[in-house]
């Protein structure tokens, strides 16, 4: 940021798919100086909708995340249409490759910073592009009016699920409602969470487990992150086996070849639940959850929350010895022994007393280490966690502090 520059208010509008790439850029949009907000921490219904409106009124900018799934996202071109009917100064950044042509013309007749390939370049880009930012004009009076909720009929099976009961025949509904949308791409990942909701209910009539466990078989399915052909559904979440240029694959490791790449033309393989147990051990895919927006509140004192926030990703630094897996691991096992004191000692100084106090993990359990990706001085790692019975997965990062690997993120 240029001396003499005043901090902006940044409002970051993306689409669900894109919630991995946003939190990149939020992090490095907040290194710059800047506040961002985006809905990570804002739960379904009216009141998140209300908040979202809010916040685009409040902003210095507001940044369209250019992608494929956010020019058909409703959400997406409803902000984006209540910024410019603000007069916001509206900067899009793309991080993956579209067409710009596909955008509103708002969009595609802005310069575009390129953000898919994150480089110090990048990092430059996105320095030059907030500094050129006009500042923004009074808001129109009297204001215009508020877009409508882009409510999905999600929404409404979410509300449902939330009663503290469900009749038989609501139940038997709910199931047929749900399964009869799982081939939609889009919304599939949260249908899978919603019909785990359903069959995680005390109340769940026993006559619909056969075909719940059915429609929640082990299997491969749209990847919700929109990265790979398809990734493996393990039952209650997704997992970190993805399937690229016909063979699946961990992402997290070695490529190994664990089916069999289908014939040409032929349909992808699924692999059934029986087949599974007699895989060998390396591979059989290791359960984490998918990662999804989800303007939703789902069941009774169930809420699909975040245990943790990214607050700072380093751009650039020193550096110095360590090794960013084992203080990821070490962080991960102090939280699930609730261990205050080592979680403060692996933590950077800024939030080393936050840590500290483990009040907020609770209800939380099952926390695992699912990947580490660190550079010299900088990184991420992401892990997976239970709360409430509801399955999220979160990245936490990493930096290099007096030549020491510490966590800094609460």
């Amino acid at each position: 940021m240029r001396a003499g520059q005043m901090a902006l208010h940044v409002f970051i509008s993306y689409a669900r798919k894109d919630q991995a790439r946003a939190t990149q850029l939020r992090a490095d949009v907040h290194q710059l100086g800047h506040a961002v907000w985006f809905d990570q921490d804002v739960s379904g219904g009216h009141q998140w909708w209300s908040t979202i409106l809010q916040q685009i009124r409040d902003c210095h900018v507001f940044v369209f995340v250019l992608s494929p799934y956010s020019v058909t996202s409703r959400a997406c071109l409803a902000e984006l249409n209540y910024a410019e009917v603000l007069r916001r100064p509206i900067l899009p950044i793309m991080v993956r490759s579209v067409n710009p042509s596909t955008a509103p013309a708002v969009v595609a007749n802005t310069q575009i910073i390129d953000y898919t390939n994150r480089t110090t370049d990048t990092v430059f880009s996105l320095l030059n592009g907030f500094n050129r930012m006009p500042r923004p004009g009074p808001l129109p009076q009297p204001l215009p009016p508020e877009p409508a909720i882009p409510t999905s009929y999600l929404n409404a099976y979410a509300e449902r699920l939330g009663s503290p009961e469900l009749t038989y025949s609501a139940q038997m509904e709910l199931l047929a409602q749900l399964r009869a949308q799982l081939n939609n791409e889009e919304d599939q990942a949260t249908i899978l969470q919603l019909l785990v909701a359903l069959r995680d209910r005390a109340d769940l009539a026993r006559a619909l487990l056969p075909d719940l466990d059915e429609a929640l078989a082990p299997g491969w399915r749209f990847d919700p992150e929109g990265d790979f052909e398809r990734r493996w559904w393990g039952g209650r979440g997704f997992t970190s086996q993805v399937w690229k240029d016909g063979r699946a694959i961990d992402e997290r490791g070695p490529e190994f070849a664990a089916v069999p790449a289908p014939a040409a033309g032929g349909a992808m393989p699924l692999i059934q639940p029986h087949q599974l147990a007699t895989m060998p051990a390396s591979q059989r895919p290791i359960a984490h959850p998918g990662r999804s927006k989800l303007p939703l509140v789902i069941g009774v004192g169930v809420a699909v929350a975040a245990v943790v926030t990214v607050l700072l990703v380093v751009l650039l630094g020193g550096s110095s010895s360590g090794s960013p897996d084992s203080v990821a691991q070490q962080f991960v096992n102090a939280m699930n022994a609730r261990d205050g004191n080592t979680l403060a000692s692996l933590a950077c100084a800024r939030v080393k007393d936050e840590v500290r106090d483990v009040s907020g993990l609770q209800g939380v359990s099952n926390i695992q280490l699912v990947g580490v990706n660190a550079g010299d001085s900088s990184g991420t790692f992401t892990i997976s966690a239970t709360f409430d019975g509801v399955n999220e997965r979160h990245d936490l990062s990493l930096i290099k502090e007096d030549g020491e690997w510490r966590v800094c993120s609460l």
